[in-house]
């Protein structure tokens, strides 16, 4: 029987005498290692397709990953694609009350975007933008561990100023200056966002 060109699923034409069982089971071979399989996560993975051959992929829409199988042994695998949502785990720190936040982590970067209500005494900056560091929040776990360098740099914005602030290893945010002769008083809302490459 001929093949088709990309894949090399065979099927009967011309002449070949029809075989419906043996044709269709001759299909069905052919197929198995090319279709998206799904999968739960992980562990269930691992299970059910430990001996699937190299470049099978496998889908997860409860883990929302995407798998493809790189070598022989059951755990070759190269996650093409995951998305992890975060809405917990955030952490206001003295002076501050968290009011939203969110982080979105998927296969190749991580974003992370916190609003802040200043609870504290004003922070002023200085003619030159200067403010004593001050940690204002602390993402969870899963986020901090993305950051391979000493720190992300991101930006802030409050009510009347705005400004850079850093998210670091340790998982704590930390602002670092304003604009020039600036203030976040106490009440004001800020917001700070940061994305990096995993």
């Amino acid at each position: 029987m001929p093949n088709s060109p990309l894949a090399n699923v065979p099927y009967p034409s011309g002449p070949d005498a029809p075989a419906a069982a043996a044709d269709m089971m001759g299909l069905v071979m052919a197929m198995d290692p090319r279709l998206v399989l799904p999968a739960v996560d992980e562990a269930d993975r691992d299970a059910k397709y430990a001996d699937a051959p190299i470049s099978t992929m496998v889908v997860s829409g409860e883990s929302r990953k995407i798998w493809v199988k790189t070598g022989p042994t059951p755990t070759d695998w190269w996650t093409v694609y995951e998305r992890q949502e975060y809405r917990t785990g955030f952490t206001a720190l003295s002076g501050w009350e968290l009011d939203a936040a969110k982080a979105i982590r998927n296969t190749y970067t991580t974003e992370v975007r916190i609003k802040l209500i200043r609870t504290g005494s004003d922070l002023n900056a200085s003619s030159v933008g200067n403010i004593p560091d001050v940690d204002i929040a602390i993402v969870p776990a899963q986020i901090s561990a993305t950051i391979s360098d000493f720190l992300v740099m991101g930006s802030l914005k409050a009510d009347y100023t705005s400004g850079a602030a850093a998210l670091k290893t340790d998982g704590i945010v930390k602002l670092y200056d304003l604009h020039t002769n600036s203030s976040i008083q106490n009440g004001n809302n800020v917001w700070f966002s940061a994305t990096w490459n995993n």
